[in-house]
């Protein structure tokens, strides 16, 4: 019998300390007006980049917090369902990192998504598909490889989705769907260069009253796109400097 507790004992401590908090799991510095709710992230020790692999146990004792930024980072790997247990996240930033990855299936309840200063960002298919909670996407001053399939497919309830100064490279075919909801929807691309634009690229369905739209494109490449395939709203590619 006294085995028995022992193991028993040792299983619910191993349980509980399985989960290891981000602020101690290597990262270089860990703060926020208060951690509780605010948590700012960066990765640089000594002059020296680290990488950063977030999946949903590095955040399993943060429950409640609504702003996360991750910044200064040389590569960060956000993984299927990282935010699992960070049910009241509201706002994820990520700036000045290198490289990042963001996993089939990563965000669902995310409310606003910005980016900024990200040398080589990778969607991998399916990242966003489906999501309908994200309300905001703000891409900036970055590069993205690729738009596999279904990256940003289907989509329900987006406000806001703004790409300013970003290099695209391949735009793969249904890998942009959004469903902008009212009037009150914006979706904006400024100053940003496509490498190749696939076939059949229809990016905005708008309801009632479509979305503001604007756009400011210029694609290298639209082999083997057909005209006004790639519709945006009420508003098309070919007027805007795409096609």
């Amino acid at each position: 019998m006294t085995s028995i507790w022992l193991l028993l004992t040792i299983l619910i401590c191993t349980v509980q300390g399985q989960f290891q908090d981000i602020c101690q799991a290597g990262v270089c510095d860990c703060q926020g007006e208060n951690t509780t709710t605010i948590l700012v992230v960066k990765c640089v020790c000594d002059k020296r980049t680290q990488e950063l692999i977030l999946n949903s146990g590095l955040l399993a004792k943060l429950p409640f917090i609504n702003r996360f930024t991750v910044q200064d980072c040389n590569d960060l790997v956000l993984t299927k369902d990282s935010f699992k247990y960070a049910r009241q996240l509201q706002v994820l930033s990520i700036k000045r990192t290198r490289n990042v990855t963001l996993a089939m299936g990563v965000f669902s309840s995310l409310n606003s998504l910005n980016i900024e200063d990200v040398d080589y960002l990778r969607f991998q298919p399916g990242s966003f598909m489906g999501a309908s909670g994200v309300a905001t996407i703000s891409i900036h001053r970055s590069f993205i490889s690729e738009l596999p399939i279904f990256a940003l497919y289907n989509m329900t309830g987006l406000r806001t989705f703004e790409l300013d100064n970003v290099n695209l490279g391949n735009v793969k075919s249904q890998s942009l769907h959004l469903q902008m909801d009212n009037y009150q929807s914006r979706f904006t691309m400024t100053n940003c260069t496509i490498a190749q634009l696939a076939i059949r690229c229809r990016w905005v369905d708008e309801q009632e009253r479509g979305p503001s739209v604007h756009v400011h494109v210029h694609v290298l490449s639209s082999k083997h796109v057909p005209e006004r395939s790639c519709e945006m709203g009420q508003q098309f590619a070919e007027s805007n400097n795409v096609l």
